[in-house]
């Protein structure tokens, strides 16, 4: 007969933390802003600027038009800015800055920011200086807020 070590804990032993376990648009996401693909950008989902520049929720924007072949980058005027790159699904307004609906539900996360509290986001953190593989860390470590 095998021997248990003593101090291995339980399988549901109320002491161990739980770890988060991503979601599968997590997953992708998290892979996404590591793999070196997307370059970075900050204060918009997407600007063309010496190429594509990609606010980390701009990169969620692209893998969901990828993977449900929905929604569309469009330029749109802006008062303050002129013309400005916004993501668009369906009928509904352009975004420039936050997620869709529909892009924050298949994250399932619960602000269009990215919260991780109420005064930290992932937008944020990404206009702060945070680079993909930081932000990746924070979603994979479960502290965006939860749907």
């Amino acid at each position: 007969m095998g021997q248990v070590a003593l101090d291995a804990p339980e399988p549901d032993d109320p002491l161990e933390p739980a770890r988060y376990v991503p979601n599968p648009a997590e997953v992708a996401l998290i892979a996404a802003l590591r793999s070196g693909e997307f370059k970075q950008g900050v204060r918009r989902l997407r600007r063309q600027h010496n190429g594509d520049r990609f606010c980390c929720l701009g990169v969620a924007c692209e893998l969901y038009r990828r993977e449900f072949k929905q929604g569309e980058w469009m330029k749109e005027a802006d008062i303050l800015f002129g013309q400005i790159e916004v993501f668009k699904l369906g009928d509904r307004h352009g975004e420039a800055s936050v997620l869709p609906p529909a892009v924050r539900d298949w994250l399932g996360w619960s602000k269009p920011s990215g919260a991780i509290s109420e005064d930290d986001c992932l937008a944020q953190r990404n206009d702060e200086g945070a680079t993909f593989s930081e932000i990746a860390d924070l979603i994979e470590q479960g502290r965006v807020e939860r749907a």
